[in-house]
């Protein structure tokens, strides 16, 4: 596994080009840690999902018979798969955050699921009710015309990064991340925005094709055994690709440490005081005279 540099300052093509070389590095033991802490929550969303879908299609079956029917879809299980939802996407963000911070830690090192794990249950509830006010800020600044969720989308992302990579308060991340984004907007929400795309554009490369041949078997030519197949696999494949979007987090925790080198030189200050330190090898031969 090659050395990777954390704490220095990045431009816009070093960003993208260092979060994929970063996931080539330790995709192996992040996709184990995430799967295996997220794995229950996943597999609820699967079977919630699935269900949902084939009640979807007994609401479109009867329709036509009755008005009502299209109610049903808006159940207890339509609420229960949101809030699923909503824990998998913070938890793939929160995992991700947590195994870098330890990673810089253990000095690049992959840690292990135990210890990710002992971070994620530290920082859940601190970052579940952080991200909620988040969203809710964000979807208040689209709903006035647009601008003013967009501009807020990267320091937002920023905040939450720094509450797990800074161990920050609520107003102590908010603070910084709007320090930190000041005269770099652009570069942070460029490198998120592509990153982006190529996640969804990933995961719907993966679902789309399944998700089409679903829709095609409901309205076109109805047949149960394939109906339930493909919902299953459409909910299992949708499930997988929440994976893709660990991509987002590692730009915005590498935005994160290149941001606070620019503007606080923590890298530099931590090389700085480590000169005329350097460590005695004690493997050395004897002296022979």
């Amino acid at each position: 596994m090659e050395t990777f540099e954390f704490r220095k300052v990045r431009d816009f093509g070093e960003l993208i080009h260092d979060t994929i070389v970063f996931i080539k590095n330790v995709w192996k033991p992040l996709l184990k840690t995430y799967f295996t802490i997220a794995g229950i929550f996943l597999l609820a969303n699967v079977v919630i999902s699935a269900f949902l879908n084939s009640k979807l299609k007994g609401v479109v079956a009867a329709s036509g018979r009755r008005s009502v029917e299209r109610f049903r879809l808006y159940g207890w299980e339509y609420f229960f798969s949101i809030g699923v939802s909503m824990i998998n996407i913070i938890l793939v963000g929160l995992i991700t955050l947590c195994f870098i911070s330890l990673y810089v830690e253990k000095g690049n090192e992959a840690p292990t699921t135990e210890e990710v794990w002992s971070y994620v249950k530290y920082y859940f509830l601190r970052y579940a009710v952080a991200s909620v006010l988040m969203i809710l800020l964000l979807t208040t600044g689209t709903f006035f015309c647009l601008v003013p969720g967009i501009w807020l989308w990267p320091i937002v992302s920023l905040i939450l990064a720094v509450m797990v990579l800074d161990n920050g308060t609520l107003s102590y991340s908010f603070n910084k991340g709007f320090k930190l984004i000041q005269r770099n907007w652009w570069t942070t929400f460029g490198a998120l925005a592509i990153i982006y795309i190529l996640a969804w554009g990933g995961s719907m490369a993966i679902v789309m094709p399944v998700t089409i041949i679903n829709m095609g078997n409901m309205f076109i030519n109805p047949n149960p055994n394939i109906s339930i197949s493909l919902t299953i696999l459409t909910s299992l494949l949708g499930a997988l690709c929440m994976c893709v979007f660990i991509l987002p987090s590692v730009v915005v925790s590498l935005s994160y440490f290149s941001l606070s080198e620019l503007k606080e030189g923590t890298g530099l200050m931590s090389r700085i005081n480590n000169l005329g330190k350097a460590q005695i090898d004690t493997d050395l031969p004897s002296e022979e005279y």
